[in-house]
């Protein structure tokens, strides 16, 4: 999921549920509809599965949200 952030990415490295959801989910199907486990859950697996979820433009809403996020500093 780190490989598959937004360039410049300034937010948290907390994963929202719904992309750690979602790739899991997929990868729970093709391992039921048969596919080989080595296969399915391989780097380049998770890499593409990640990449198709829509992780890249959800994070870079979470990045351009980030700076209005984090408490200010009083001193």
């Amino acid at each position: 999921m780190v490989d598959e952030l937004p360039e410049r990415y300034a937010g948290p490295l907390d994963f929202p549920m719904k992309t750690v959801a979602h790739a899991c989910r997929h990868v729970l199907l093709r391992l039921a509809g048969g596919a080989e486990w080595d296969d399915v859950t391989a780097p380049e697996s998770w890499q593409a599965i990640v990449a198709d979820s829509g992780h890249k433009p959800l994070m870079a809403i979470v990045s351009a949200a980030a700076p209005k996020l984090r408490p200010k500093v009083t001193g």
